[in-house]
C-alpha cells in the first residue's frame, strides 16, 4: 500500500508526489504543525510520526534543494494548503492532548541564517510596569 499525505483534505501519495517523513528535530516538527494548524486548527499530529508525510505539493518551489522536488532545504516548512485561507491560531494546543505540556515553546525561524530556535513562554513575557 502507498504512503499517503497527512494533511487533511490532501489524499496525494506516492508516485503522483514526493512524500516527506515529519521531522524528528523538536524545533522543526513543532515548526512544521503550527503552520499546518494555521489552515487546519483542529489537526493533531499523532505520536506514530514514523508513518506520517507531507508530499511536495504543500512546499513552495524555493523549499526545494533540486527543481525535481527531491530534496527539502533542511529549514523548509509546509506553507501552501490547497482551498482556503489563513486563520490566527494561538500556540495553545500544539500537541496532542496527551502530549501538551503546561508550558508554551514558540518556535522561532530565521531563513536568513538557517537558524532554528525555541524560545519558552516564561522568556517571551512582558514585565508589568508600575508608576509610581
Amino acid at each position: 500500500m502507498a504512503a499517503i499525505c497527512s494533511i487533511p483534505n490532501c489524499e496525494k501519495k506516492s508516485p503522483e508526489v514526493k512524500l516527506f517523513k515529519i521531522p524528528t528535530s523538536i524545533s522543526l516538527r513543532r515548526a512544521w504543525l503550527l503552520s499546518i494548524k494555521q489552515y487546519h486548527p483542529n489537526y493533531c499530529m499523532p505520536e506514530n510520526k514514523s508513518e506520517q508525510y507531507v508530499c511536495s505539493e504543500h512546499f513552495k518551489d524555493q523549499h526545494f534543494i533540486l527543481p525535481e522536488k527531491e530534496i527539502l532545504k533542511n529549514f523548509a516548512i509546509p506553507t501552501v494548503f490547497m482551498g482556503g485561507s489563513y486563520i490566527y491560531v494561538d500556540i495553545y494546543g500544539l500537541l496532542c492532548p496527551s502530549t501538551n505540556t503546561s508550558e508554551v515553546d514558540m518556535t522561532v525561524i530565521d531563513y536568513d541564517n538557517n537558524n532554528i530556535k525555541n524560545i519558552s513562554s516564561q522568556q517571551t513575557r512582558k514585565r508589568k510596569r508600575h508608576d509610581d
